[in-house]
């Protein structure tokens, strides 16, 4: 008997005609393979995601497997597909449920239906590119390239594809993050580009074409300059320290915090300069390190990742 699993892969045809002579076209294929001679499949447009919903088109594919349906009415709908093993032109009954048709796998989504033509909803991708501009002397950076990858319709991740990005010189390859799979990511030492990065994935067994998406990355231009104390001040007694500095214009908000060694004793989240440190955060015959960090938000969808710019100074009491 063969396999239920069904691909409908589906094609837009005169995406600028009328919507009256608006069709889809495409074909059905068994496992990702031409249908066995003498198969006979049929295509389906419905108005729902449930193979219940309202049948809008049911067409009888060709010998080869190849279908055009009609489309007319503006609307968003599904296409599904069967292979009719009793030749009734009825959908067969699932082995495992005879009460219940057989259901398709479907590539490519709903299909919505315009004016302009017909649209096959693909791969949803939020891409973006972060950077942060660290402290060290050399202005160091870290940055990274991210891609959130969403199957259609049903809003869940994908999880097993092939993700590169090229920024025109150099092409990365990112891999999915331990904590989401279907978030894939890079991250690089080295100074982002300013300009384009185009982003690509694969995933071959359900979409046979590659989705390209690209992302326009303008990396922090500079970063805040602490004005106040000076870097190396050493303080004869305990005080009150007040840090001043110039934030960057363009983020969205500072960040100061103040560590001993590696121990972070004051964070202020969303600081304001001037910012006044109590005389009671620090102790005798101790160094300090003041960060403050710029930070603007980067948005892709659903997601959201923080450039960050940032100076320190070290003072001592």
């Amino acid at each position: 008997m063969l396999s239920p699993r069904l691909v409908l892969v589906a094609t837009l045809l005169c995406a600028g005609c009328p919507p009256e002579s608006t069709k889809i076209t495409g074909h059905v294929m068994l496992n990702h393979q031409p249908l066995p001679s003498g198969t006979q499949a049929w295509v389906q447009l419905r108005d729902g995601e449930s193979i219940y919903a309202r049948t809008v088109a049911l067409v009888k594919a060709s010998a080869d497997g190849s279908f055009s349906v009609p489309v007319v009415n503006a609307g968003t709908y599904w296409l599904s597909a069967w292979v009719d093993l009793n030749h009734d032109g009825t959908p067969d009954p699932d082995p495992e449920d005879p009460n219940s048709p057989r259901d398709a796998e479907v590539l490519g989504g709903p299909v919505t239906q315009s004016a302009a033509g017909v649209e096959l909803d693909a791969l949803t991708v939020q891409p973006l590119v972060s950077s942060v501009r660290t402290a060290t002397e050399d202005g160091g950076w870290r940055f990274t390239l991210s891609i959130h990858v969403l199957r259609p319709h049903t809003g869940a991740g994908l999880g097993d594809a092939t993700v590169t990005a090229s920024d025109g010189t150099h092409v990365f390859t990112l891999e999915p993050r331990a904590d989401m799979a279907s978030i894939y990511e890079y991250q690089s030492d080295e100074a982002p580009i300013d300009g384009t990065y185009t982003f690509t994935v694969t995933e071959a067994t359900h979409y046979p074409s590659p989705l390209v998406s690209t992302v326009t990355h303008h990396p922090l231009a500079a970063r805040p300059a602490i004005t106040s104390p000076a870097d190396g001040q050493a303080f004869g007694a305990l005080g009150d320290v007040t840090v001043t500095w110039s934030p960057l214009p363009e983020a969205d908000r500072s960040r100061l915090a103040v560590t001993q060694e590696w121990t972070e004793v004051l964070e202020s989240p969303d600081a304001a300069t001037p910012l006044t440190i109590p005389a009671a955060t620090f102790t005798a015959g101790k160094s300090y390190t003041i960060t403050v960090t710029s930070i603007r938000y980067v948005y892709a969808g659903s997601m959201r990742s923080d450039e960050e710019a940032e100076d320190q100074v070290t003072i001592s009491f």
